[in-house]
């Protein structure tokens, strides 16, 4: 049964982005490819001509694509070229060079109160704190007016890094010039053109303030490095976005001086294009995460776009001074905030823009509501300057206030969420202590480090070893169900007797020895290693195999032997009462809590049949007949699609099903605190454990897993 469950949640928790099929409604540039760096002569076996123009960050590149003939490749050959690529799994990982937007629609001249301040609560933030001028903010747009009355004091480095001389509309490509040129190009009104974007976005942001003059903006006293990366019709590419993301978080970018001391500590991206975040842009965020910079992007129209939908950045939607969430605003975001309403000059963003240096304009988009987010993050930076992006993140969610038609999101309340950081339970990086009161920081997950403690850890692809260092396993860990852990490898060299599995070297795995006698450190071949000639690969599990002996027998692992689901073990005197809404946790080790029949929501607790049977404590998943271990406590699957009385069989957490408690069956909210009422893909309902409010196991929290698969399968939340 564990190969079947690993199988399953490895599709569902370890899908790869790397060669993924091009967005189909995506716009891109003919005839160019983002391919990984180290590729060489990547593309011969397509009958296409390849030329590197140059190297991007996080291990990326730009590469221009001909036909065999050496003739340009158009938009159709291009998409084309990509889905073969992504259908090869020998072929390089590659992304389209996308073309990103801009998103907002200007409206018109009249001034109007800035009615988004007062919506997110910024007069009651700005006496705890108005910013502080050490802080620099990366914005990632169309460049700005440098000598508008509201910027040119806040003005502190940038860079124009539009690559085509054309689309920048100064006849010279990248350079230190990056002015926000008014867009005077003919879009054809297939798109809005950019009209002072960048301007107009980090006036929201940090506009000077409290000088009797214009507009305020949400930090007072915060400093702006400016990235131009949009140009004609408000249109940017990929590649050069990457380049400037990267800039702004401290990177060298060829070409391009470094920012040194300037580098930020916050990126807003209010530009976006539709489909799905790339590999490439995903490693470059991930980059930024590495680096401690906290990534907001506007979410767009409909559904979330790229770069927002990529992990680790926070996705914003717009709502309006009604406190509901705009018709153009995509919901499936991480919060919303004032953006704007469409057409209403009364319900617009005040912002600078224009030719003039004391212009202004009234706008509308998610651009301006991930520019009030971005501005309020600066915000609780400066309270915090050490806080991650989880402690950010976790801060605006506990302080969101009720949003209309904003789904499971709330609105931003800006000094609720500077109260929340100052409140939230301490985070722990990685190889620190953690456990039900202690958080993992960004990226990583609270799991046992083989050995007998919890610690935060990074994850890892359980069948390539990717995510992991050379000096580290990836190892699957009974509480991550289906996903890896990194746990530093030990010194026990092949041959030595071994306990725990990181306590071998790389290159070997802890497994049964032949005699099935002990366990040894035994050469691996998996995540590319490979055994000796004489030696055959033997698998252990879906992802961890070993080198053995020709005629050695295979590894055993014990099967299931649940209690039939109609002979439910009967109630003697000595019996202790039990809630079917809590199942096996609310009996001692061993005992199952059963369903006597009286409909009363109330059963016993009876042995349960079979050795290490569910509710039985385990070190690892060799230990359960079901070969489920979590947190230390086995769980159990469905037999032939059946349970015991007072449990349902839940196919859609695992191939064969899990057996929950069946307390809510038939919609009614029976499950006791800590639990949530789930429907099935049968069309029944279970008592599932409930995200932020798990009952205790054993005296032990469940484990990450649980949580995680929970919150995918059940607990139906933003992506």
């Amino acid at each position: 049964m564990f190969r079947r469950v690993a199988l399953l949640l490895l599709g569902l928790l370890l899908a790869r982005t790397a060669g993924a099929a091009p967005s189909p409604d995506a716009p891109l540039v003919a005839g160019r490819v983002l391919l990984e760096t180290d590729a060489v002569e990547p593309l011969r076996a397509y009958d296409v001509r390849t030329e590197r123009v140059r190297d991007l960050p996080a291990g990326w590149s730009l590469w221009i694509v001909r036909d065999a003939d050496g003739a340009a490749l158009d938009t159709a050959d291009t998409r084309r070229l990509l889905e073969r690529l992504a259908a090869d799994d020998a072929a390089p990982p590659a992304s389209a060079d996308y073309i990103y937007f801009t998103r907002a629609v200007p409206d018109d001249d009249d001034y109007e109160d800035q009615w988004a301040l007062t919506a997110i609560g910024a007069e009651a933030a700005w006496d705890i704190t108005t910013g502080l001028a050490t802080q620099r903010i990366g914005v990632i747009d169309s460049g700005i007016r440098t000598d508008h009355r509201e910027l040119r004091n806040k003005d502190v480095a940038g860079y124009d890094f539009i690559s085509d001389p054309a689309a920048a509309m100064d006849d010279d490509g990248r350079d230190a010039d990056y002015e926000d040129d008014f867009d005077r190009a003919d879009c054809n009104g297939s798109r809005t053109n950019g009209r002072y974007h960048g301007t107009a976005v980090s006036g929201v942001i940090l506009a000077s303030s409290d000088n009797n003059e214009g507009i305020a903006g949400v930090n007072w006293a915060a400093q702006l490095v400016t990235a131009r990366v949009a140009g004609a019709c408000g249109a940017a590419v990929t590649s050069d976005v990457l380049d400037a993301a990267a800039w702004l978080a401290g990177e060298n970018v060829s070409g391009v001086p470094a920012l040194g001391a300037d580098a930020v500590s916050l990126v807003n991206v209010s530009i976006g294009r539709p489909g799905a975040c790339s590999a490439a842009e995903q490693d470059v965020f991930d980059l930024l995460a590495a680096r401690g910079v906290i990534a907001v992007a506007s979410a767009g129209p409909g559904s979330v776009e790229a770069p927002a939908n990529c992990n680790g950045v926070i996705a914003v939607g717009a709502q309006g001074p009604d406190g509901a969430a705009t018709v153009y605003t995509a919901k499936d975001v991480d919060v919303f905030a004032p953006g704007g309403v469409t057409g209403n000059a009364s319900q617009a963003i005040r912002a600078p823009t224009g030719t003039d240096d004391n212009d202004y304009a009234n706008y509308e988009g998610t651009s301006f509501a991930a520019a009030h987010v971005t501005g309020a993050i600066s915000l609780l930076l400066a309270v915090e300057p050490t806080a991650t992006r989880a402690r950010v993140l976790a801060a605006l969610r506990a302080s969101a206030t009720t949003c209309s038609g904003c789904g499971s999101a709330g609105a931003l309340d800006l000094v609720g969420a500077i109260t929340a950081l100052t409140t939230l339970p301490p985070v722990a990086t990685e190889g620190e202590p953690c456990d039900a009161e202690i958080a993992c920081d960004n990226g990583l997950v609270c799991s046992d480090d083989g050995g007998s403690r919890n610690v935060c850890v990074r994850t890892c692809q359980l069948t390539t070893g990717d995510g992991c260092t050379e000096a580290e396993h990836c190892l699957p860990v009974p509480s991550l169900f289906g996903t890896g852990a990194c746990l530093t490898a030990g010194t026990q060299p092949a041959g030595s007797p071994c306990i725990r599995p990181a306590e071998c070297v790389v290159g070997t795995v802890c497994t049964e020895d032949a005699a099935r006698s002990g366990r040894l450190c035994r050469p691996a071949c998996h995540h590319g290693f490979t055994c000796a000639p004489d030696l055959v690969c033997t698998s252990i599990n879906p992802y961890l195999s070993y080198c053995a002996e020709a005629d050695e027998p295979e590894p055993t692992e014990p099967e299931p032997t649940e209690p039939e689901p109609t002979d439910p073990t009967p109630m003697t005197p000595e019996s202790r009462g039990c809630r079917i809404a809590i199942g096996v946790f609310d009996c001692a080790n061993g005992e199952g809590c059963i369903d006597d029949g009286n409909d009363d929501g109330v059963g016993f607790c009876a042995p349960w049949s079979g050795a290490r049977g569910a509710g039985e404590l385990c070190d690892s998943r060799f230990d359960c007949a079901s070969g489920i271990c979590d947190s230390g406590v086995c769980l159990f699957g469905c037999q032939d699609g059946g349970c015991v009385g007072g449990y349902a069989c839940d196919a859609d957490v695992m191939e064969g099903g899990l057996c929950r408690p069946n307390a809510c069956a038939g919609g009614a909210n029976a499950c006791a605190a800590g639990w949530t009422c789930a429907a099935t893909s049968a069309g029944g309902n279970v008592c599932a454990v409930a995200v932020g409010g798990c009952t205790a196991v054993h005296g032990r929290a469940p484990g990450a897993g649980v949580l995680v698969l929970l919150a995918l399968l059940f607990i139906r939340r933003r992506a």
